[in-house]
């Protein structure tokens, strides 16, 4: 094989690789139609080791978070102090899915010998690339479902996987034949993918419904101070793409660096229209904690440095916080631009959250004045 057909063999594969029609069977057809011998196994493995690594480049941030959690679930299977309730992370959940998915394929290993003889028939693979064609096109029609990696369930990977043992015929795009099975199982053939890093930018000021909501369903949240800026900051310096304010400031970096409520609107709809949920089922799955906010005046700049400093405040902070068991939070700021202490509480009843910030407000003119 002269390297001219070599290079022209490596441009079919890294193309036909990453779209759903079958690189194996265009790469036997066109040695068939310029009559070039078949390639030993080892350039075949080459060939496809080159686009393995490519994908490992592109995805090489979700491919680690992935082992690294994988080996996460080990140590919390087996340790039972590093288990936490609620869902598990996304990328735990998903490589467990890609593990039940690969099983399937160990069912092909007793007749591989029978698969491998097809690639010698190229009428054979002829059809068999038109059977791609015709699953794709049909799926395509038939796509009506709202499930994503986080809802897909471990039948839905099992089904997928036999797709992709099925699809070990020359000719029969694998890829293809996953986002055929995907959106036969009801997977949302539109599906965004994950946000980047599971994470949401918030800020200190946000609502505990969040934490527990984004703990529950495996997602990140990050916290900065109060502010647009701040959060804004946050995204660009790690490449987030979604955060926002309690005030409803919401930044969608990929379209926009500030709040905006139009976009916000429209952000929403789409989310309605492309789920196929009523808005009061999206929005009743986060329940919002009651919150008490107090603002304390105080003298000056340096007084707020003063109470911020104050053992007495931090450790009535740690009492209130140890009365609310886990099920509140408690937050003591300055204001950035106005000469006022700011107590913050939530809990799960008004009635709670308000006897602790008021017993923290009344602490503060004490410290002030001392």
């Amino acid at each position: 094989m002269s390297y001219l057909m070599a290079a022209v063999l490596g441009i079919i594969q890294g193309v036909a690789e990453f779209l759903p029609i079958s690189s194996s069977g265009h790469l036997t057809l066109f040695q068939h139609f310029f009559g070039m011998p078949e390639p030993d196994n080892l350039f075949n493995v080459l060939l496809h080791f080159a686009t393995l690594i490519a994908v490992f480049i592109y995805y090489w941030s979700d491919i680690w978070e992935m082992i690294t959690e994988f080996f996460l679930g080990l140590r919390a299977l087996f340790v039972p102090r590093y288990r936490s309730q609620g869902e598990p992370p996304a990328a735990r959940r998903l490589i467990l899915l890609i593990i039940v998915a690969t099983l399937p394929l160990f069912l092909v290993l007793p007749i591989k010998d029978y698969v491998e003889q097809i690639g010698n028939y190229p009428a054979a693979v002829s059809c068999i690339l038109l059977l791609t064609g015709a699953v794709l096109f049909l799926s395509d029609r038939m796509a009506h479902g709202h499930k994503n990696a986080r809802s897909a369930t471990l039948k839905d990977a099992l089904l997928i996987g036999v797709a992709q043992s099925v699809a070990t015929l020359p000719g029969l795009s694998r890829s293809g034949s996953t986002i055929a099975a995907g959106m036969a199982c009801g997977l949302d053939r539109k599906e965004k993918g994950q946000l980047p890093g599971d994470t949401v930018v918030a800020t200190v000021m946000s609502n505990l419904g969040l934490h527990v909501f984004a703990r529950e369903h495996g997602l990140k949240l990050e916290c900065t101070s109060v502010g647009d800026r701040n959060v804004l900051e946050r995204m660009q310096e790690k490449g987030y793409a979604l955060g926002g304010e309690q005030s409803g400031h919401m930044i969608f970096l990929d379209y926009a660096t500030t709040g905006d409520g139009q976009l916000t609107a429209l952000q929403v709809l789409a989310l309605l229209k492309e789920s196929g949920k009523k808005a009061s089922d999206v929005f009743g799955s986060c329940a919002r904690y009651p919150q008490v906010l107090i603002n304390v005046p105080v003298a000056s700049n340096d007084v707020k440095k003063a109470v911020m400093a104050s053992d007495a405040l931090w450790t009535a902070v740690r009492g209130e916080e140890e009365q609310l068991a886990g099920s509140g939070r408690v937050l003591v700021r300055p204001s950035g631009t106005e000469a006022l202490m700011r107590v913050m509480v939530e809990a799960k009843t008004e009635e709670a959250a308000q006897a602790a910030a008021d017993r923290l407000a009344a602490l503060i003119p004490g410290l002030a004045e001392g």
